[in-house]
């Protein structure tokens, strides 16, 4: 049964970012009431509200989405922290989260933040949109050997922490194996190269950059990684998030190995961000 489909859900959507819009723009045919909410009532919330005919909310007022069916939280690390421990301590019927990246700030926080939320039954998922997106199913049956070369391009546009979490969790699932940060390279500050090792597997990891060839967004090559020579595009992430959706409604079984892989994810970024400083 296709749940978003067969019945009529309540959604929540915090922030105004891209993130949040690209929420917006994937459930435009879903059969939901859906209310952005926001900080201020500005011209950029109203803008959004009004492109994709949603309701608009302070978060000031967040009691009156108390029976919504799931909130996704779309917001920077600190007051998204604040938002979600606000509403737990409230009367909420929500029971289904998406929490946006960065989980929060490092591997500590996302323990006590996950424990947190399991106590009180929510269910959640952060949404990695490649582990997602339909079109990578047949990339996570790749025969791998003991050496694992990834040419990863990241848009020059887009800070490589910002889609490193991206490229671990990727990892984590197409690996299904504990993995850690053996080495990293820097180049006058910048990021080049990471080596993740786990039970009988390295994985070397190079970045490349690629650009956007206009303002609407278009790829000068729809290429995100290479993987041993077999290239994965760009996600498509309407799909994306519907597919995520549906994997958080009907709470798969393996939803343990989807919290896992977050808090690894979490770590091995940490390690990644603080390698040049010598903290491992």
């Amino acid at each position: 049964m296709n749940l978003l489909i067969d019945n009529h859900f309540k959604i929540a959507v915090f922030g105004t970012g891209i993130s949040a819009e690209r929420f917006l723009s994937s459930f435009l045919f879903l059969n939901a009431e859906i209310t952005l909410v926001t900080r201020q009532i500005n011209e950029k919330s109203k803008s959004l509200a009004c492109k994709y005919n949603v309701n608009l909310l302070l978060d000031s007022q967040v009691e009156l989405i108390s029976n919504y069916d799931i909130l996704i939280f779309s917001l920077p690390i600190e007051p998204k922290l604040n938002l979600i421990n606000s509403i737990l301590e409230k009367s909420f019927s929500s029971k289904y989260f998406v929490i946006e990246k960065p989980f929060t700030n490092n591997y500590n926080e996302a323990i006590k933040l996950h424990n947190l939320l399991i106590s009180r039954g929510i269910n959640y998922v952060v949404p990695y949109t490649r582990i997602f997106d339909p079109q990578y199913a047949k990339f996570m049956d790749l025969s791998l050997s003991n050496y694992v070369q990834i040419e990863w391009y990241n848009l020059v546009n887009v800070s490589i922490f910002d889609g490193l979490p991206h490229i671990l969790n990727y990892i984590l699932n197409l690996t299904q194996k504990k993995i850690y940060l053996s080495d990293c390279f820097y180049n006058h500050g910048k990021l080049k190269s990471f080596i993740l090792k786990g039970l009988s597997i390295t994985i070397e990891v190079k970045i490349q950059e690629t650009l956007i060839e206009n303002n609407d967004g278009l790829l000068s090559e729809n290429k995100w990684i290479e993987l041993n020579g077999v290239i994965l595009p760009f996600p498509n992430f309407i799909q994306a998030n519907i597919c995520m959706l549906q994997y958080l409604l009907q709470c798969y079984n393996n939803i343990e190995a989807h919290h896992k892989n977050n808090l690894e994810t979490v770590l091995l970024t940490e390690k990644i961000s603080n390698y040049k400083l010598n903290i491992k």
